[in-house]
C-alpha cells in the first residue's frame, strides 16, 4: 500500500489544494474517470456524515464543485472542470487530471 492509500486522497486533497473532504472525493472521481464524465448521481454518492456514505442534494453537489473550481484556479486550473449539461462533470484533458494527481500523490 502505498503513501496515497495509506493516507487517502480526500486527505491528501486537503493537503495539496485546502479542500474538504467531499471535495477531495469529488476531485478523486474526476481524475480517475477522466476524460469521461462522472454522472451528477455518482458525485451525489461523495458525502459522508459519520464516517458512512450518504447522498447529498444536488444543489450541494453543485457549491461542492464550484469551491472545488476556485481551488483548482488558484493552482492554475481555472476552467478545468467541465458541466456536462443534462448529465454531470468531468476533466476533459487527461494530462490535466495526472498533473492533479501527481499533486495530491506529492502531498501524501
Amino acid at each position: 500500500m502505498n503513501r496515497l492509500e495509506q493516507l487517502g486522497f480526500d486527505t491528501a486533497a486537503k493537503r495539496a489544494l485546502g479542500v474538504r473532504p467531499q471535495e477531495g472525493e469529488i476531485l478523486r472521481r474526476l481524475v480517475i474517470a477522466s476524460p469521461a464524465a462522472v454522472h451528477l448521481e455518482q458525485l451525489r454518492m461523495s458525502g459522508y456524515q459519520w464516517d458512512r456514505r450518504v447522498s447529498m442534494p444536488v444543489s450541494q453537489v453543485r457549491a461542492l464543485v464550484s469551491r472545488l473550481r476556485e481551488a483548482l484556479a488558484d493552482i492554475g486550473h481555472a476552467d478545468c472542470i467541465e458541466t456536462i449539461g443534462g448529465f454531470g462533470y468531468a476533466i476533459r484533458d487527461p494530462a490535466t487530471a495526472d498533473t492533479i494527481r501527481a499533486m495530491v500523490e506529492a502531498a501524501a
